[in-house]
């Protein structure tokens, strides 16, 4: 893999909530890694994502405090994200990224919402046929979508 040219390039990828938003994520970070980017990892507070960052090397990590939309408990839902904001907001101020990459999932919001207003490049990954609610509602302000599936 071909090493990045400016001076180690700060990424944050928002990875967490389920395994299929962590391990693609940590996957897209490996090979950033390998290319010279120093990486953060923003995952939630949930023990399966806190276990598994533990086996990680090389990352710092940041649990963000966001929770799952759910109908029956919005203001649950809001109150979590403006505590996610408050968090992601507290990491980005001590170290800020470059970029942020958003796996999809609750713990995307805060994460994008934040790099857009800090005016860093934001992107999404959707490798489901049919994009989640938390890629829907954020494809309108990333800059770039990846996706696996036409």
């Amino acid at each position: 893999m071909t090493k990045l040219h400016s001076a180690s390039p700060r990424v944050a990828i928002a990875c967490g909530g389920t395994g299929g938003h962590f391990f693609p994520g940590v996957a897209v970070g490996e090979a950033l890694k390998e290319m010279g980017a120093n990486v953060m990892l923003l995952i939630s507070s949930k023990k399966i994502d806190r276990l598994a960052a533990q086996a990680l090397d090389g990352y710092e990590i940041q649990e963000i405090p966001a929770v799952a939309f759910s109908p029956r408990s919005p203001l649950g839902f809001l109150y979590g994200f403006r505590r996610a904001l408050k968090s992601t907001s507290d990491a980005y101020k001590e170290r800020p990224p470059n970029a942020v990459l958003a796996m999809g999932g609750f713990t995307s919001a805060a994460p994008i919402v934040l790099g857009k207003r800090h005016g860093v490049a934001t992107f999404l990954h959707e490798s489901n046929a049919i994009p989640g609610r938390a890629n829907r509602l954020l494809a309108p302000v990333v800059d770039e979508i990846f996706i696996g599936l036409e």
